[in-house]
């Protein structure tokens, strides 16, 4: 399994966090997963919230209790080293105007709690994706 070096770990709440991973190279599409492994050999599926022309790769993940894989990597500092996989996956709506999507295509979705991670793009990267519409939910 390749490795990845961590940038950084933002913590967005108690249990939500962003991992932020070098991306060396790696090609991927918005909506891809990448299974990330603790020393163990423990893996994860985690849905990369980073758009594919962004420099690293950025992760939205809940630290479960007794999490064998989110514990660990809510652990991570910068400069640690992560075995991740190569990116796979068929989540994929709408269309993206590199493969001759129609700019007015119109896209809503629904989307809570650390699900949100593959919407992220899909608002933060202009000129990528038809007009799209994100609702997020959220537990109080």
């Amino acid at each position: 399994m390749p490795t990845s070096k961590v940038s950084a770990v933002t913590f967005l709440s108690e249990d939500v966090f962003e991992l932020v991973l070098e991306r060396d190279g790696v090609i991927f599409r918005p909506g891809d997963c990448f299974a990330i492994a603790n020393p163990s050999g423990v893996s994860r599926p985690y849905s990369a919230s980073s758009g594919n022309k962004e420099a690293c790769l950025r992760f939205i993940i809940r630290r479960m209790p007794n999490g064998q894989v989110s514990q660990w990597l809510a652990a991570r500092a910068p400069g640690d080293a992560v075995d991740i996989t190569l990116p796979f996956g068929w989540f994929r709506p709408g269309h993206h105007l590199d493969d001759g999507g129609d700019p007015n295509d119109q896209s809503i979705f629904v989307a809570t709690g650390t699900g949100i991670a593959p919407f992220r793009v899909r608002c933060g990267v202009p000129g990528t994706y038809g007009r799209s519409s994100v609702f997020m939910g959220s537990a109080a």
